[in-house]
């Protein structure tokens, strides 16, 4: 794991320098008067704002101006004052160094409210409200973050009153932007959010291009934890509310909470998906599916009113690690299996795991609020689903090569049912299949031809002698015999012709693209003259040869079991005509490759008894 050593290194390494921070503030006895001057675009201004807190929400500013004296520097790190139920009034003196067109931000998008107060010579000279409790359109400045445009008096001194409350974290990243220095801050964060959530977008439509066309519930759970993801960082960065919603009010207001436990529900069928834990950890299972119904139970539970915000926060807070705790013992296992996805998922837990220590330390206040660390989270997690598309990579394999292997099954069944496990030629079944596509009307010929105009020829092969040798040399060298003539028959047909065995001493040629029936006859005498000549077995020679019947179709039928049938009577007439000749079926010649004495007569077979046998 040294990624993720490395990972929590560079966290401890912020929080180290958050900590240096905060005791910079605390040291100070009182707050400097803060000046205003063109210099740099941002001026940072928490570190001269003093403190009141309220804790009844009461106090008005006139209760405010009179209690000046019990102001106090916050101790806490910059821009954070971390979980608070109270009020808090933050009293910012400015002496203008630079004076015109000025802008004062409070760079945290989700705060709740807080109220302007402009002060010079101690009349107030503009109020405010700020947050994001309010319609969108109500805001002073239409930002993502809450701020107001000033116009101060170079020379002049102002005091800056804030009153702030928070139904979450009091984070109030206090600054000044001169002129147009705002708006360039502004653009860039819009260009940032944009990117952090298009990638998010690109993801998501990769998952579910792959979830739809491979029907795999891995990469719907997925996109449930990226859309989650998504809908949470457009709600706390303010482009929700700044685009797509006007109010933050009602159910808007817990967008936020209620995403994180969508992405929850989603992450324990997730994690028990991608490491197949349901055979070897079923009951680790069990209780990953057990934490996505609570997190089901949360979202029910806050649509229908049934709990607070904090409730819902807090327990989104609780459940949001628990998956990736369970999860991540047998991720571990697995990884030192040489498994890649448990490898993948643990990446992920790191740049999570920082993310989330990131974030917790933020909203309890902490640390430090500023760019990085608000952002920490958003970048820890789109990294996290970076990463995680490695194991869709792996998922998307793992479906390929299984389909692969399934297809390689079926074609070696299909092999086995259709071929003849002897020779590797086609047998019964094999033949049958093939004579019936070549039949079919809508067949194609192998050479182009039209239909209307080619011929198929059907040959019925018996072998002269077999038994003769299979009784001489045994089964085996028989066996060796048969094998050999299936190659000589082979050797010597046409491409595209098929040479299939039934059985026993039996062939059958199927030639399509006859041109007529003298083509077929010098067919038939190649085959006769294949096995004509002896063939060695075992070191010997053994003389076999061969009668053949043949029918022509459309001539003789066009139908398997007729051709079938009239090719097997014309063979047997051959058999009764000398052997090893060539004969058509209804004719009463045949071409005679070679004469040899009569073999017992057998009485032709019906197409019954051919299929059978």
């Amino acid at each position: 794991m040294p990624l993720l050593l490395r990972l929590l290194a560079l966290l401890l390494l912020c929080l180290g320098s958050a900590a240096g921070a905060v005791g910079a503030v605390v040291g100070v006895g009182a707050a400097p008067e803060l000046v205003l001057h063109g210099q740099k675009d941002r001026v940072d201004a928490f570190g001269a704002a003093t403190m009141l807190s309220d804790p009844s929400h009461r106090l008005q500013l006139a209760d405010v101006l009179a209690r000046r004296s019990e102001f106090v520097p916050p101790a806490s790190p910059s821009g954070n004052l971390g979980r608070r139920d109270d009020s808090v009034w933050l009293l910012l003196p400015v002496r203008v160094r630079e004076g015109g067109r000025w802008f004062f931000e409070i760079e945290y998008p989700t705060l709740n409210r807080a109220d302007f107060h402009l002060l010079e010579g101690g009349v107030v000279v503009m109020q405010r409200r700020l947050g994001n409790d309010q319609p969108f359109s109500a805001r002073p400045i239409p930002a993502r973050t809450h701020a107001v445009e000033l116009d101060l008096r170079a020379g002049a001194r102002y005091e800056l009153l804030l009153r702030v409350r928070s139904q979450s974290s009091m984070v109030v990243p206090l600054g000044f932007y001169r002129g147009d220095g705002f708006w360039r801050h502004e653009a860039r964060g819009q260009i940032v959010q944009g990117l952090m959530l298009g990638v998010m977008v690109a993801l998501l439509a990769y998952s579910l291009s792959n979830g739809l066309s491979l029907r795999d519930p891995l990469f719907a759970y997925y996109s449930l934890i990226l859309l989650g993801m998504a809908v949470f960082f457009t709600a706390f960065s303010g482009i929700g509310q700044q685009h797509l919603w006007e109010r933050h009010t009602g159910l808007m207001l817990l967008i936020a909470p209620l995403s994180v436990a969508v992405s929850i529900v989603a992450s324990g069928p997730f994690f028990a998906n991608a490491l197949g834990l349901a055979h070897e950890h079923r009951w680790m299972t069990r209780l990953l599916y057990a934490v996505s119904a609570a997190g089901a139970v949360v979202i029910v539970l806050a649509l229908t009113g049934a709990s607070s915000y904090g409730f819902t926060q807090t327990a989104v807070t609780m459940l949001g690690p628990l998956p990736m705790l369970l999860a991540l013992r047998p991720a571990l296992i697995q990884a030192r299996r040489g498994s890649a996805t448990a490898r993948s998922l643990l990446v992920g837990w790191s740049a999570s795991l920082v993310g989330a220590l990131g974030i917790a330390a933020l909203l309890r206040g902490w640390i430090s609020a500023n760019f990085w660390t608000q952002q920490l989270f958003q970048f820890a997690m789109t990294i996290e689903m970076l990463v995680w598309v490695r194991v869709l990579s792996l998922r998307v394999r793992a479906l390929r090569d299984a389909a692969e292997l399934a297809e390689r099954d079926r074609l070696h069944l299909r092999a086995l049912a259709y071929t003849d496990p002897l020779t590797g030629l086609l047998n019964r079944r094999g033949l049958l299949d093939a004579l019936t596509r070549a039949l079919a009307p809508e067949a194609t010929p192998a050479d182009g031809r039209p239909a209307a105009t080619r011929l198929l020829a059907l040959y019925m092969l018996d072998l002269d002698g077999f038994k003769a040798v299979n009784d001489r040399l045994g089964h085996e060298a028989g066996d060796e015999l048969l094998v050999e003539v299936a190659q000589r028959l082979q050797r010597c047909l046409r491409a595209g012709d098929v040479v299939a065995r039934l059985g026993g001493d039996e062939f059958v040629v199927l030639a399509e693209s006859i041109r007529d029936e003298g083509d077929a006859q010098e067919l038939g005498c190649g085959l006769l003259a294949a096995v004509a000549t002896p063939i060695v077995v075992r070191g010997q020679d053994c003389e076999v040869g061969i009668t053949i019947g043949y029918a022509l179709a459309p001539l003789d039928g066009n139908e398997a079991s007729l051709l079938l049938s009239q090719a097997d009577a014309a063979m047997y007439a051959g058999k009764q005509d000398g052997r090893r000749c060539l004969r058509r079926h209804g004719r009463g010649e045949s071409e005679s490759v070679r004469a040899l004495p009569a073999v017992p007569q057998r009485e032709p077979r019906s197409p019954a008894q051919l299929q059978e046998s």
